[in-house]
């Protein structure tokens, strides 16, 4: 990629010499929408009529794709056919007496086989397609489908689906009887706008098969026309259309809202409509005639970005992530009395570990333009958010302050109104596409006169991917090693003295494929160890006061952003802790990408104590998105009390009492005292499941399709696959939910890191 200086240059060459930069919008820098890709697509028969089809896996599947097969018979309409395991039926259709089609769905695992049979209850011909298809909503992949027979026609009439999901992906089926001794150019012509997968017949003299697949990326979820295509044969022929649902929801604007003040020293913006826990918040301010001036945000507020011109205006983008417990407005404060303008926007479906990712500002002198140098955004599907502020002299304000860039949609067009101190002011957002160098996005308004251009690019959020079965044994990733002597080779005796008797997992919220694994006890040791390789890549000395046992991490959301939460929450084999209080230490999370891979971490303090006096535990969550802190005890009896911090969390070092809200009752086995002790525990990212171990089983409980995690707590406990360590003490989710990882309380290294995969 070019450097910022150059990219501005070249676009400050290019608008001088009248060669227009494409916008964001227009027909020559339109990108694919962000989301579901096709991989790629195979394709089989059988002449002789037979019971069974093996369909070839697609080239390029890895695990989470999602595979779509659809698989006609000829001649026989009263025929079933039974799938390979793992695959659901989505779509049957059938003629009045000759033709009949299915379509099945199936989520890639880790080791998929090398084809797929599908066993028909009598012998026909048959012949179908497999599509793979990435980025694909694992948990609900079909948004919507249906079908249509046509009779005796040479016209493939769709039945018209309407789609719920924006950024969908249609994929069209077409079979149709046909008979023939090679295959016929053209074949089926697949309906407009849509990419050609798959084109195939099965050959026959007097029962043979025509058959297409193809896709068509969606835009905005609406009712979809029909989508017809076509073929040279006046033959029965059935079309089956489905739209796949994107994984993750994109970003979406929920509202904004404005404020101007003349001068005063603070300007309050009112909380925008429909806010919830977890939405990011975007304020911009702005003041007038005074550049030295300084400005105080509201606690949990972060700067994204500052500019100004040279006397007349001063721009502050902040940023935050919304919790449960929003106040109803904002007050920013100035250092001296002013004239203020600003507005606040919320975005639901953003990254809140990394909200912003590219980020600038530009000042442009006595001129009608809106400038601003390229921005950059490193993954696909990332959010506009474009300002846009001049000085005026209007009074009243005009019908438009500012136009904002092609391709954007104006959310807020402000002004505040003065004859000598006025400021024009606008917001505007767009969905971008592929990651990489975005176009300049440039405004305009109807004078020339100083302006500031500013915009950020919001990171999507990660896919959550939930899963209902995992695989019947787990992946051994590798063994942690933290130390090698000068040849090379491994040194038990170092490694032990970075990490001993491992207790706990966590999965960085940051760093991709990362989990964070720390030593039990007195230790105050931890590493980063890449979930790939089990490889270290960080190591650290946690400042924990008062340590006595060191027995879970988590990690969530915090007023820094992101932080692992380190609870010395065991009392050592049921003893007493000297002072008979307990602690979770908040720190804020190490920054791999920029270098923090080695040092000693300090955070906050938080001490608790419980009802009835200090208890065992070894199990500490929390929530992904609220930031709850919750507490699991350990007992050979199975039962299992859960309690609660409070939120908001007092001052660092103040005790909190906290609250029983659930008890878990777990299975014990006669002789084995150790089968229902809980010895860790995670949240899935989605919120409504958790993981709990014992030194011998793996359960989890499930709560309601999108509900709470208090939903959970008295949910379903469904028995997963045990990773068989003995003295099981760790256990975490993959940060996407797609599946989890164990590692074994060890009194010596090597420690095995493993994981379990959804099916």
């Amino acid at each position: 990629m070019l450097p910022r200086s150059l990219k501005m240059f070249l676009a400050l060459a290019l608008t001088a010499s009248g060669l227009v930069v494409p916008q964001s919008g227009a027909s020559a820098s339109v990108q694919a929408a962000p989301g579901i890709a096709h991989r790629s697509t195979t394709s089989g028969g059988i002449t002789t009529p037979g019971t069974s089809l093996a369909l070839a896996k697609p080239a390029g599947t890895v695990a989470g794709d999602v595979l779509v097969a659809q698989v006609a018979n000829r001649d026989n309409v009263a025929t079933t056919l039974t799938p390979p395991a793992g695959w659901t039926q989505a779509n049957v259709k059938a003629s009045a007496g000759l033709l009949k089609s299915w379509v099945f769905t199936r989520v890639a695992g880790a080791a998929e086989p090398a084809s797929y049979t599908f066993t028909l209850s009598a012998a026909y011909r048959m012949a179908g397609t497999i599509s793979a298809f990435s980025g694909v909503d694992n948990l609900r992949p079909v948004d919507t489908i249906d079908a249509l027979v046509n009779g005796n026609t040479g016209t493939f009439t769709g039945k018209p689906v309407t789609v719920a999901s924006g950024n969908a992906l249609a994929v069209w089926f077409g079979v149709q009887l046909w008979s023939g001794s090679a295959c016929p150019s053209p074949g089926i012509t697949q309906p407009a706008g849509f990419t050609e997968a798959r084109e195939d017949c099965l050959i026959s003299p007097a029962n043979g098969l025509l058959y297409d697949a193809a896709y068509s990326q969606l835009g905005t979820p609406l009712a979809q026309p029909a989508w017809t295509g076509s073929s040279p044969f006046a033959n029965t022929n059935i079309t089956q259309s489905l739209a796949l649902r994107p994984a993750g929801a994109p970003i979406a604007h929920r509202a904004t809202t404005s404020a101007n003040a003349n001068n005063v020293t603070s300007l309050a913006l009112t909380k925008p409509a429909g806010t919830v826990a977890g939405d990011v918040l975007l304020a911009r301010v702005t003041n007038r005639n005074s550049v030295t001036a300084t400005i105080t945000a509201p606690a949990g507020w972060t700067l994204v970005n500052e500019k100004q011109t040279s006397y007349s205006l001063h721009n502050w983008i902040f940023s935050r992530v919304a919790t449960s417990s929003e106040p109803a407005s904002y007050s920013f404060g100035f250092s001296t009395a002013l004239y203020l303008s600003g507005s606040l926007s919320a975005f639901s479906g953003v990254d809140t570990a990394r909200p912003v990712d590219d980020r600038d500002g530009q000042y442009n002198s006595s001129s009608a333009t809106f400038t601003l140098p390229f921005l950059t955004t490193a993954v696909d599907g990332e959010y506009g958010v474009w300002f846009g502020t001049q000085v005026t002299t209007a009074n009243p304000c005009p019908a438009s302050s500012v136009t904002p860039p092609p391709g954007f949609t104006e959310v807020l067009d402000g002004c505040l109104a003065s004859s000598s101190t006025g400021i024009g002011y606008n917001v505007a957002v767009s969905q971008l596409g592929l990651a990489g160098d975005q176009p300049v996005w440039t405004g305009s308004s109807a004078v020339a006169a100083s302006n500031l251009t500013q915009a950020v690019t919001l990171r999507p959020a990660a896919a959550v991917q939930v899963a209902d079965t995992y695989a019947s044994a787990p992946v051994t990733v590798g063994n942690l090693w933290d130390g090698l002597n000068p040849d090379g080779s491994k040194n038990t005796a170092i490694a032990q003295s970075v990490l001993y008797q491992p207790s706990g997992l966590a999965a960085s919220r940051i760093n991709p494929n990362v989990q964070y694994l720390h030593s039990e006890k007195d230790r105050q040791t931890m590493v980063a160890v890449n979930t790939g390789t089990a490889q270290v890549v960080g190591k650290y000395t946690v400042t924990i006061p008062n340590v006595f046992d060191w027995e879970d991490i988590a990690t969530g959301p915090c007023p820094a952003g992101t932080c692992f939460f380190a609870g010395d929450i065991g009392t050592a084999r049921d003893i007493p802790k000297p002072n008979g209080t307990s602690s979770v230490v908040r720190v804020k999370e190490p920054d791999l990408a920029a270098g923090e891979t080695s040092g000693t971490l300090t955070g906050d303090y938080f001490p608790y104590t419980m009802p009835g006096g200090p208890k065992n535990a070894e199990a500490l969550l929390v929530h992904p998105v609220t930031g709850d802190i919750y507490v699991i005890t350990k007992a050979e009896s199975g039962i299992s009390d859960v309690y609660k911090f409070p939120n908001p969390l007092p001052a660092p070092g103040t005790s909190s009492l906290l609250t029983k809200v659930a008890t878990l009752t777990l299975p014990t086995l006669a002789g084995d005292i150790n089968y229902a002790q809980l010895t860790a525990a995670s949240i899935h990212p989605a919120s409504n499941r958790f993981l709990v171990r014992t030194y011998r089983k793996v359960y989890e409980y499930r709560g309601t399709p999108g509900g709470s995690f208090e939903s959970a707590l008295t949910g379903t406990r469904v028995d997963l696959t045990d990773t068989s360590e003995g003295q099981g003490e760790s256990i975490e989710y993959a940060a996407d939910g797609s599946g989890y990882f164990t590692v074994s309380e060890a009194t010596a290294a090597p420690y095995a890191l493993k994981r379990v995969d959804r099916r």
